[in-house]
C-alpha cells in the first residue's frame, strides 16, 4: 500500500454541506478535501524589476490507497537568471469515489492509471489555488504584482498518469 507523502489530517479537511455526487455514473466522482501551503518564501528582496522573471514549474502526483485519494503538488519558482526570487509550493488533495478509484486501478501492478484529462483537471484546480495563495501571501507588498501566468496544462499532461 502506497502512502501519500502529504499528511491528510482530519482537522484540515474541507467539510461540505452538500458534497458533489461522488457516485455519478457520467463522470469521475471526486471531492477536494484539503489544501496545504507546503512552502512559501521570498528569497531575494533586491532584483532588477525592469527585467522579466523566469517562471519554473513542477508537478508531482501521489496516491493514498487507504483514503482513495490523490494529492497534486504544484511547485513554482520566480527566478532572476539563476537566483530564486520567490518560491511557492502547495498541494490539493482529492478523495475519489469508490467506483472511480476501482476503475483506475491496474490489476496486475496495483498502479493507478489516471486519464490525462482528469489529472489535468486536478492540476488546473491546484494552479488556481496557488494563485490565490500567492495573492494572499504577497498582498500589500511589492511582490503582489507578480502573478502566476496562465499555463496550458494540456501541453504538460500529454498522457495518462501512472501512479505507483
Amino acid at each position: 500500500m502506497s502512502a501519500s507523502p502529504f499528511n491528510l489530517q482530519k482537522e484540515k479537511q474541507l467539510i461540505l454541506q452538500n458534497p458533489p455526487n461522488m457516485n455519478s455514473t457520467n463522470s469521475i466522482g471526486f471531492q477536494l478535501i484539503a489544501i496545504h501551503t507546503e512552502q512559501f518564501a521570498i528569497v531575494e528582496q533586491e532584483f532588477d524589476t525592469n527585467k522579466p522573471l523566469e517562471f519554473v514549474v513542477n508537478f508531482n502526483v501521489a496516491k493514498n490507497e487507504a483514503q482513495r485519494s490523490l494529492s497534486v503538488l504544484f511547485s513554482n519558482r520566480f527566478m532572476d537568471e539563476d537566483r530564486p526570487i520567490m518560491i511557492l509550493e502547495c498541494s490539493c488533495h482529492f478523495k475519489l469515489a469508490e467506483e472511480s478509484w476501482v476503475q483506475f486501478v491496474e490489476q496486475e501492478s496495483n498502479a493507478l492509471i489516471v486519464p490525462k484529462t482528469f489529472i489535468t483537471h486536478l492540476a488546473v484546480i491546484t494552479v488556481g489555488t496557488a494563485r490565490g495563495i500567492l495573492h494572499s501571501k504577497t498582498e500589500g507588498t511589492k511582490f503582489n504584482g507578480y502573478m502566476l501566468p496562465t499555463l496550458n496544462l494540456l501541453e504538460l499532461f500529454t498522457e495518462d498518469a501512472r501512479i505507483v
